[in-house]
């Protein structure tokens, strides 16, 4: 019975290693080609490429400084160049660091720049970030019952925030006696990733 055995699965392994072409023929004349990351061959979707986005809640607490300088004079005249440096905690990011630059106008001539760059998230992805309303009928900045607030939105990144898009709402205490400047900040918004 045992060489009966043998001789069955020793045949099905002899068979299933043969070199029939037709096994391959469907795979031989279509070549995969990517057009971008959401299709295959230009029409089909491609369930491996194409994550399903999700609006969520998004949370955030942080702290940091505003260093204001421009020993390069970056900016030109009339403006202080500022860097932001900063940590925090936020849903979807987990323990992060920021990092935001700008030009700002020491000259009532002058616009700051918009401030902008990236949360560096605890697994080492991207999210970018700039200030800016969430809509068109939302102010960048101003007051209301919780204190001074800027919005800030999100434009993409790197991993799994490559498409993402979002805002969030940060009310921001400053103290300015100390250079540089030390911030902390509290939020809430949506992240869609």
């Amino acid at each position: 019975m045992k060489k009966l055995l043998f001789t069955l699965l020793a045949g099905l392994l002899i068979t299933s290693c043969s070199d029939d072409s037709t096994l391959f023929e469907t795979m031989i004349g279509d070549e995969v080609i990517v057009v971008d990351n959401n299709k295959l061959n230009g029409e089909n979707p491609n369930p491996h490429l194409i994550g399903k986005a999700v609006t969520k809640p998004y949370k955030m607490k942080g702290s940091g400084e505003l260093e204001y300088n421009d020993p390069e004079n970056e900016c030109g005249e009339g403006y202080d160049y500022v860097e932001v440096m900063g940590t925090g905690t936020a849903t979807h990011l987990g323990k992060f660091s920021l990092y935001l630059d700008y030009c700002r106008a020491v000259d009532e001539d002058y616009e700051d720049t918009v401030p902008a760059g990236f949360h560096i998230a605890a697994n080492g992805d991207l999210l970018f970030t700039e200030m800016g309303p969430k809509d068109e009928n939302t102010p960048v900045e101003g007051y209301d019952e919780g204190g001074f607030f800027i919005y800030f939105i999100y434009t993409g990144g790197t991993g799994r925030f490559e498409e993402a898009e979002g805002w969030v709402k940060l009310y921001f205490e400053f103290d300015d006696n100390e250079r540089p400047t030390i911030y902390s900040n509290h939020g809430e918004g949506e992240l869609t990733y």
